[in-house]
């Protein structure tokens, strides 16, 4: 665990404070990393391929590490903490989070990889304590959303096109399942983790990619649980068969049409979207989506891959999921072979999968800060 340690008054670094409470001398907690060493030892590596041996998807091992420290004040419950990119809390602009602690011990989960956050402790309204720590970087972020698996950002990194906006679109397992049938592969949404959803990531829109008979209780065919938490969350529901899908399945066009017209209008997001156990066809989604945002081979690999990470009843393999989505795409022709990845793949959608173009080009302007 990172020790405290004072700032000197006179550091530069205070500047960043100029116009908030300063009635106690801020405090630096330094540096976290938001992994666990065996994900910090995949994701640092080059090959997506070279999967920890313990990754085989059959264990937990997909949740990421919180930033936790000591809170230097009285023996109380109730602590309240502020955190944001920046130390004016009133700033709408600002990504803002307030969390309650139950003792002297702060617990602060889901932040974002290689950010400077500002915080400010207090107790029945007293300033106990103000500073900064920083998480440092990182490709992809893992979230913790209790109960659920293969819970990530889709957000945060750069591409060849821009910067992905995090905070956007999320992908995870399914929010619920039939008790009669629950077993270690399912998951179902918890009270802490619908607040998790509503209120750290903001969710409006949930997409559910699983069929019908796959368990799902029939409360939640056409209505988001998370709206049993207080949410008011829309439900997309694209019923896919998860034994034949693959990009270039004819019959399951019109729902790859569906998806991105529902990610094409901004007024759907925050969005979360998911199958069963998050891997399969939520792992198809998300590549289309990182492909069309400009991601590298790699970095579409190393997203699938860490899936292994999760309880997801076996491990998967790289080879067949290019066999069911990227060699498809690289293996398309459209009479010019000097398109990039995420030209070859917006050709393939639009052309043989019909995906209107206007519906590509509004997910990229609403998930992409674009390179000038």
């Amino acid at each position: 665990m990172n020790k405290l340690f004072l700032f000197s008054a006179c550091f530069t670094s205070l500047i960043a404070f100029s116009g908030c409470q300063n009635s106690v001398t801020p405090i630096d907690l330094g540096d976290f990393t938001l992994y666990t060493d065996l994900q910090k030892e995949y994701l640092e590596g080059n090959d997506p391929a070279n999967i920890p041996a313990e990754a085989t998807g059959t264990a937990n091992l997909d949740k990421p590490l919180p930033v936790s420290f000591k809170i230097n004040g009285p023996t109380a419950k109730n602590y309240r903490i502020d955190y944001s990119y920046n130390c004016r809390y009133d700033d709408p602009k600002i990504n803002e989070h307030t969390i309650y602690t139950e003792d002297q011990n702060a617990i602060i989960t889901n932040l974002e990889c290689g950010k400077t956050y500002y915080f400010k402790v207090t107790l029945n309204e007293q300033l106990i304590e103000q500073g900064t720590f920083k998480t440092n970087p990182g490709p992809i972020r893992i979230l913790d959303i209790d109960e659920l698996k293969n819970c990530r950002d889709l957000g945060g990194y750069t591409t060849s096109l821009g910067y992905v906006k995090p905070n956007l679109i999320y992908r995870t397992s399914e929010l619920n399942h039939a008790e009669a049938t629950f077993g270690p592969d399912d998951a179902r949404i918890t009270e802490k983790g619908a607040h998790t959803m509503l209120n750290e990531l903001k969710v409006k829109s949930e997409i559910d990619l699983r069929m019908e008979s796959e368990d799902i209780p029939p409360e939640y065919i056409s209505n988001s649980i998370l709206n049993d938490y207080g949410g008011e969350v829309t439900l997309k529901q694209i019923r896919i068969n998860y034994g034949d899908f693959k990009l270039n399945v004819p019959s399951h066009y019109g729902e790859i049409r569906d998806f991105f017209a529902f990610v094409a209008n901004k007024d759907n997001y925050p969005i979360d979207f998911h199958c069963h156990i998050g891997t399969d066809r939520t792992g198809m989604f998300a590549a289309l989506i990182r492909l069309l945002l400009g991601d590298s081979e790699d970095g579409v690999h190393f997203d699938y891959m860490l899936s292994n990470f999760a309880y997801i009843g076996g491990p998967r393999d790289i080879e067949g999921f290019d066999a069911k989505c990227l060699n498809i795409i690289k293996e398309y022709d459209p009479s010019n072979h000097e398109l990039t990845l995420a030209e070859r793949t917006q050709a393939y959608l639009v052309d043989v999968v019909k995906v209107p173009a206007n519906d590509i080009e509004n997910m990229q302007n609403i998930l992409l800060e674009k390179k000038a």
